[in-house]
């Protein structure tokens, strides 16, 4: 039964042998080096690839504007409540009266 399996493979298989693959060059070889004078090209595929990813990640810019404008309104809020603690006495009392609400037992 082996034989008619190897047998059968031989016979499938018989002119598909792989054969080398001939290859070509098509480079020249530059024997001296001439200095370029134009402008510095830009790769478009990789300009088209980064407004892609602009595109697809639209959201996540939105979203760290409105992080960064968030930090940005408690920095200038801390500011003000400092001002006004070093000038007033309202936050003084403000805290005075939560402490008594709040009945916040200290050692």
């Amino acid at each position: 039964m082996s034989k008619q399996k190897t047998k059968k493979f031989k016979r499938n298989h018989k002119g598909t042998a792989a054969q080398p693959l001939e290859i070509t060059s098509t480079a020249k070889i530059v024997d001296s080096i001439e200095p370029v004078a134009s402008a510095p090209t830009v790769n478009l595929e990789s300009q088209s690839d980064d407004d892609a990813i602009e595109k697809e990640y639209a959201y996540v810019r939105k979203d760290v504007r409105l992080i960064l404008l968030t930090i940005l309104l408690l920095v200038v809020l801390l500011i003000i409540a400092f001002i006004l603690g070093e000038k007033t006495t309202w936050l003084r009392t403000l805290g005075d009266f939560i402490y008594k609400i709040t009945n916040i037992q200290t050692s």
